[in-house]
Formats: C-alpha cells, sequence, structure tokens
C-alpha cells in the first residue's frame, strides 16, 4: 500500500492511494470463507458451495465493501497523519462502484481524490486601534407602556365575534403558498397561526380592517407582521424547520374574528404575568417590564455589534480560497443543486466560510475550549427557554436537559458551535476597543433592518 499527495493548484492537493493485492486479498478470503461456512444453497450441503459459486454470487460486493472500507480508512488516517487542514470533504476523481472487479484475477489498484486546504493567515483587525461602536438601547416610557399593554393583552379574554375586522381585534387566519401564478401550490407550505391586527404590516392591515371572516388576501410572509424576522416567521408563522425551501408570497384566508379585552390588573393576573417573581402591583410591574426591556436590548446590541465586528473582520481578512475546488464540492454535496444555484448562493457560502477559519483560528490562538458543562448548561438555558410557560415549582431542568441531548445530538452540535462562538466573541471584545453609544428604538430598528437587507 502506497498513499501520496502532490499539489496542482493554489490550495488544491490530489491524494494518489495504490493497494496491492496483498492489502486486500487476505480479508476477500476470509469473507468469502465465512459466506461459504453459512451459505445453504440448493444442490449442496450447508458450508460445502464452492468456493467459485460464492465468488460468482457474492464476489464483487464482499470487495466492493471491503475496498471502500480500506479506502475510506486510509484516506482519513494520512490526512490526520499529515495535520492537514480540509475544506470540505475529499472528492473521489477515480470512478469505482465496483462493477468491474474481477475477483478471480487480483490487481494493483488506484484511486485517486482531491482535496481543498484551508489557508494560513494571520488575522488583522483585533487590536487596540481597532475601535467599534456599542450600542446601548434607551428605554423609554412609551416602549414600557407599549409592552405593559401587549402584556395585558396576551392574558387578556378573547371572545369571537361576528362582525367585521378592527384593529384592536386578534385574528386567526391560515395560510397557503402560492406558485409564480399565484394559484396554490400542490404539496406546498400551509399554516394556521394567529395574530394582532396592529403587529400586521400596514399594506395588509389596511385590506383586512373592515373585512370579515373568509376574506382571503395575498401577502408576502415576510412583510405580513412589522419588525419581525425570517426565523420568526419559520418557528410561528409557518411552523417549519430553518432549511426548508419555500415561495415567499401566500394567500391567506381569516379563519375567525376575536375580540382582545384586556387583563384587568388584580392578583390574578399579576401572578400569571410575572410567574416567580415579585410583582405585586402595577409599579412593579411597570419596574420589571423595564429591568427585562434593559436585559433583552443589552443582549440584542451586543448581538449587533458583534455582526458588526464579524462584518468588518470578514472584509480585513479576505483570505485566499480554492474557490474552484469548493463550487465542485457542493455541486456533489447537493445532487439537486445546479451551477445556477450554486452562483447564487457562493457568496453568502464564501462569506460564511471566511468567517469560520477566523473563529476556528481564534480559538486556536487563544487554547479556547468547550467542555461538557459547558455544553450542558447552554442546553439547561434552552430548555428553561422552551418550557417557559410550564414554569412549575420543581422542575428538574438538568435532567430535562440530559434527555434532550440524548435525543437530539444534532441540537448538541448545534449547542457546541454556539457555545464556541460566545468564547471567541467573549475573547474578540477583550482585544478591541468598544466605543459606547446610546441609540433610541427607531434608530435600533433602523440598523437591524439595514442589516437584514445586507443578509
Amino acid at each position: 500500500m502506497e498513499i501520496t499527495r502532490k499539489e496542482i493548484g493554489n490550495l488544491i492537493s490530489e491524494i494518489t492511494l495504490q493497494l496491492e493485492p496483498s492489502d486486500y486479498k487476505p480479508e476477500f478470503d476470509k469473507e468469502i470463507k465465512t459466506f461459504r461456512q453459512k451459505a445453504h444453497l440448493k444442490g449442496f450441503r450447508k458450508g460445502k458451495t464452492p468456493v467459485s459459486a460464492i465468488k460468482k454470487m457474492y464476489g464483487k460486493s464482499v470487495l466492493a465493501d471491503i475496498l471502500n472500507k480500506r479506502i475510506s480508512s486510509e484516506v482519513d488516517g494520512f490526512i490526520k497523519s499529515e495535520e492537514l487542514n480540509l475544506l470540505g470533504e475529499p472528492l473521489p476523481t477515480t470512478d469505482f462502484d465496483g462493477s468491474d472487479i474481477n475477483v478471480n484475477n487480483f490487481t494493483p489498484l488506484t484511486f485517486t481524490f482531491k482535496i481543498g486546504l484551508a489557508p494560513e493567515f494571520e488575522i488583522v483587525g483585533l487590536g487596540e486601534s481597532d475601535v467599534y461602536e456599542s450600542y446601548e438601547v434607551k428605554i423609554e416610557k412609551g416602549m414600557i407602556e407599549e409592552e405593559f399593554r401587549n402584556i395585558r393583552k396576551r392574558y387578556g379574554t378573547e371572545d369571537l365575534v361576528e362582525r367585521a375586522i378592527e384593529e384592536k381585534d386578534y385574528i386567526s387566519v391560515k395560510v397557503n403558498e402560492l406558485d409564480e401564478e399565484n394559484i396554490i401550490l400542490e404539496g406546498g407550505v400551509s399554516s394556521e397561526f394567529g395574530i394582532l391586527v396592529d403587529r400586521i404590516s400596514n399594506q395588509y392591515k389596511e385590506q383586512l380592517i373592515g373585512k370579515e371572516k373568509g376574506f382571503e388576501i395575498v401577502v408576502n410572509i415576510m412583510d405580513l407582521e412589522k419588525e419581525v424576522d425570517r426565523d420568526f416567521v419559520l418557528k410561528y408563522f409557518l411552523k417549519v424547520e430553518p432549511n426548508t425551501r419555500f415561495n415567499d408570497h401566500f394567500i391567506a384566508t381569516v379563519e375567525g374574528v376575536k375580540e382582545m379585552k384586556p387583563a384587568e390588573l388584580n392578583e390574578e393576573f399579576f401572578e400569571k404575568a410575572f410567574q416567580g417573581m415579585e410583582v405585586k402591583s402595577e409599579e412593579d410591574a411597570v419596574a420589571k417590564i423595564k429591568e427585562e426591556l434593559e436585559t433583552y436590548y443589552k443582549s440584542q446590541s451586543t448581538a449587533m455589534t458583534e455582526r458588526y465586528i464579524l462584518e468588518d473582520l470578514v472584509e480585513k481578512n479576505n483570505v485566499d480560497l480554492p474557490h474552484e475546488f469548493l463550487k465542485e464540492w457542493l455541486l456533489a454535496s447537493n445532487d439537486k443543486a445546479t451551477p445556477e444555484d450554486l452562483e447564487g448562493e457562493y457568496e453568502s457560502f464564501e462569506k460564511s466560510l471566511r468567517w469560520s477559519l477566523i473563529k476556528q483560528n481564534l480559538g486556536k490562538q487563544n487554547d479556547i475550549e468547550v467542555k461538557p458543562e459547558d455544553i450542558k448548561a447552554a442546553m439547561v438555558e434552552k430548555v428553561k427557554e422552551m418550557l417557559q410557560a410550564y414554569n412549575y415549582p420543581g422542575m428538574d431542568y438538568d435532567s430535562l436537559a440530559e434527555t434532550y441531548m440524548k435525543n437530539q445530538p444534532e441540537k448538541v452540535r448545534e449547542t457546541f458551535e454556539e457555545v464556541y462562538a460566545r468564547k471567541v466573541f467573549d475573547q474578540i471584545m477583550e482585544s478591541v476597543t468598544l466605543k459606547k453609544k446610546k441609540i433610541d428604538l427607531d434608530d435600533y430598528k433602523e440598523r437591524v433592518k439595514n442589516m437584514q437587507e445586507q443578509n
């Protein structure tokens, strides 16, 4: 067995693996012997079927399986031993499906793979001279009052009414995905959900007010509710997975109209709306809302600052990449994708990859490590958030998180990446200079909108 690597382009190499018959024939003979012992073919006693017949029936599939495992093992081992930092996965350039194998005449076999290599680079843009604005949203009286009104609506009563829609109402709608000709798409996305009329975008709200149950309207689902992002729409309106593809235009049918009556300010309301908190009066509620708004917008503003830093670092560290290999790998990884699809999505992929390389380098430079207890703690917080509406006394979040981790391994991997990114950003924030700046809510919303449009 011999395995070698040679450069065939910028950050592109070719791995060649040559296997001699002695590398795979002994294992093949062993497997054939095992098959023979178990085989019970008509005309032969069990274990007495001729080897030639076993080879004819099972030889090619047995040898193909042996070779595929050996190839994978050798190539993976070589990559690790050479400490190669790959982009994507090795692409086989030798066609091999086992159909041309001669199980009676073993010969040397050669397999080649193309690989893309991650570039080595020094990160720029992370010093005291690199200044970024750190935003702080001013929590104003109107924001607190609006949130208090929304909470009272949320815990108020809903009465079905048979009348025209008014701005203070809550409507339930059914939406169905449309095709390019505005016809309901067979097998398309459909969903049912409720929405406050005063949260609907003005362009649709004006059409809805005054209409009744059964009214239909074509909407861009992304623009239906004011000031919500794509993730919100997918999760709460369409109730689909994040990678689900669909057309943005839907037909929305009003299924019912409900009159919303705000909850009365009494002990029952305060207990329900502010569960587990020391809120006994309107004054307490206002103070708690102000505190939570400050916490929320501090988190959101930090995320915004981090996004600006990410964009700046990606621009400043315009590292070289093996673009042609990456495009070839992306097409090979998704058999439904076309070169035209790739051209439209490659820029976003490249940007994400460059950030991933920056993040990886920063992690190595600063010995960043994600421990099991870090993942567990993050998962506990996720479970708390998911179950906050069912916050019964004595709920064992630790056990619930452990069960969730066992049953959702993909969520564990996702959480690992989130914790790793959090630690990287903590390091970044210590390296650069942050200049605090207070902004009002409208300024914040405008910045969020611009950021979403750029993505």
